[in-house]
């Protein structure tokens, strides 16, 4: 759709006034849709993207409206364009530069679009408290560069590299940051040689356009200005944008080197008779290369996998490497890619948190401690590696360390429920019990559906006799969890010790038919047929509790021991009837 509107746009242009000639224009929409397969394969998929493509498409719509003088149309358009993503500000210089083209400059017009240009810019910097973005050396190490010299140097190899990725979109990487591009640090640097070339590009296509029509220079000159003002937001000019390399930055700018192809195949097709030929060829790869890039972009492991083919220096690449990785349980290959991450920045908290966290559930609790403290070093206000340095440091027996962590992290995020829980945790180890059960209601107040939270308050007031606060709790409990069976067998052994026998078995059936292998919500149901003098259901229970060889063995002897107890109180009580 952005293509068709495009080349709707320009076919409007020059027939408005460029006098295109239709032969050309026909054979400028094969060659820039093929152009635009290639583009195709750049990253559609996330939010990011499509907002580039929504605000590409409305832009085309408002420029549409604009050549035909339909104002207000225009616009509405310009406005959606905007609101999509802030580069669609960039419709009003495109709109000036249209009128200077065409040579119908209106002072009045120009001072239009400039003030609705300023007042929508006045309303993005309003929507966000007239504060730019905070940004880091991590999102455009070229940025942030010391020297001057060297800054701009690195920013302008970047619009090189976006220009490479416009004329041939291959290789590409979803996320070209964290050393994926490494920064120019030296006049000998063989890539300045490449910046160089640029002053001879513009002298030789001077040369080589200088003796076209004026109405193909008009055209080339709108495409370069086209493509030039679509791609200046992302230049690092204005103000310092959070990446380093962007393949969706290109869907707007690559309509102008669409143009620009146009023109060049109306006169190399006068040339070489088989270009059309070579435009189909080139239209086979581009499709293929679109379908295998999209299967790249089908689930994270492949994604990540392709990125490090092109960008194996990116730690980024490597830590969302590691969590897939880690995810699907593969944690030797996991922790493997987050020591790369480390090892090509060794500050990368996310990294070091991450990999320290692996770590602890392995066992490794001494360097595990060590790379928190180092993620914490990197970020001393990370919130949630002070939580999981308290969880290591508990389970070293460093209690008191551990406390002062959690104590640390829930500072800088009050409202975490993983931190009172497992502060709660701690001062269960600790037997400060009900200092537990405040700290497990606190992660239930935060979060309802905190299941663990729910669960060990649940234990405690068992263990502490105190079943008549759990069966206060049920109906919240319930109302979140109607189908967790650990808190329904719970919430039943409890009613079950305060003589609730009918709403007892209720909760432990609906928690066995969760859960039919699991022993010990047999065994209980057995103990409360027992109480409830029902010993033939109560002998049912128990065997069935004993045949269950997947569970716990210490439940399953418990079962056996309370059906051999309960026969032999059924024999004793035949006998005593016999001898009565």
């Amino acid at each position: 759709m952005v293509f068709k509107l495009s080349i709707g746009s320009y076919g409007v242009f020059h027939s408005s006034h460029l006098r295109y000639s239709s032969s050309s224009y026909r054979s400028g929409k094969i060659l820039s849709s093929n152009y635009r397969s290639l583009l195709n394969a750049f990253q559609v998929a996330n939010i990011t993207g499509r907002a580039e493509l929504l605000m590409s498409l409305f832009l085309l719509l408002s420029l549409k409206f604009y050549i035909s003088k339909d104002y207000l149309k225009m616009f509405i358009f310009a406005t959606l364009s905007i609101f999509s993503k802030e580069q669609g500000i960039m419709i009003f210089p495109i709109c000036m530069m249209v009128d200077i083209l065409r040579k119908e400059f209106s002072f009045q017009r120009c001072a239009v679009l400039l003030f609705t240009a300023l007042d929508f810019a006045l309303i993005r910097l309003a929507l966000n408290g007239f504060k730019t973005a905070k940004f880091t050396s991590l999102d455009n190490p070229a940025a942030f560069v010391g020297d001057p010299i060297f800054r701009w140097l690195n920013i302008g190899y970047l619009w090189f590299h976006h220009l490479s990725l416009l004329i041939l979109p291959y290789p590409l990487c979803f996320d070209y940051s964290m050393g994926c591009i490494q920064l120019i640090n030296s006049y000998s640097d063989p890539r300045l040689g490449l910046l160089l070339l640029l002053p001879v590009v513009i002298i030789v296509g001077y040369y080589a356009v200088r003796n076209l029509s004026d109405s193909d220079q008009r055209s080339i000159l709108f495409g370069i200005i086209f493509g030039a003002f679509a791609m200046f937001p992302a230049s690092n000019i204005a103000f310092t944008v959070g990446f380093t390399v962007a393949e969706r930055v290109l869907y707007l700018p690559s309509i102008g080197y669409c143009l620009l192809l146009a023109i060049a195949y109306k006169y190399l097709s006068k040339i070489y008779k088989s270009l059309e030929i070579i435009s189909l060829v080139i239209m086979a790869m581009a499709v293929s290369h679109c379908f295998a890039r999209s299967k790249e972009w089908t689930n994270e492991l492949s994604l990540y996998s392709s990125g490090l083919e092109v960008c194996p220096n990116n730690a980024k690449i490597h830590y969302n490497l590691g969590k897939v990785l880690n995810d699907l349980g593969n944690e030797a290959e996991a922790e493997r890619n987050y020591w790369n991450a480390i090892h090509l920045h060794p500050t990368y908290d996310q990294a070091l948190n991450n990999l320290g966290n692996l770590l602890e559930r392995n066992g490794r609790r001494d360097q595990a401690e060590q790379l928190l403290k180092r993620a914490l070093q990197a970020k001393p206000h990370f919130a949630g590696a002070w939580m999981n340095l308290g969880i290591s440091q508990m389970n070293s027996g460093k209690f008191n360390e551990a406390e002062a962590s959690f104590d640390r992290s829930l500072r800088l995020r009050p409202n975490s429920a993983d931190c009172h829980f497992n502060l709660g945790n701690l001062y269960q180890r600790t037997n400060r019990l009900h200092k537990a059960m405040n700290a497990w209601r606190n992660a239930t107040r935060i979060d309802p559906t905190h299941t663990k939270s729910w669960i060990n308050l649940l234990v405690v007031l068992d263990e502490l006799d105190d079943c008549q606060s759990a069966i206060s709790l049920s109906d919240s409990v319930l109302t979140h969890f109607p189908h967790e069976p650990t808190i329904l067998f719970q919430l039943g052994s409890c009613f079950g010790q305060l003589g609730h026998y009918e709403m007892a078995e209720q909760l432990l059936q609906e928690a066995i038919s969760i859960s039919p292998e699991n022993s010990l919500y047999h065994t209980n149901l057995g103990v409360l047929y027992e109480r409830w003098h029902r010993y033939s259901d109560a002998e049912v229970s128990y065997r069935r509790a004993a045949l269950l060889e997947s569970s716990d063995q210490k439940t399953i002897s418990t079962a056996t021991e309370n059906l051999q107890a309960l026969t032999q109180k059924r024999d004793f009580r035949k006998n005593s009837t016999r001898h009565h």
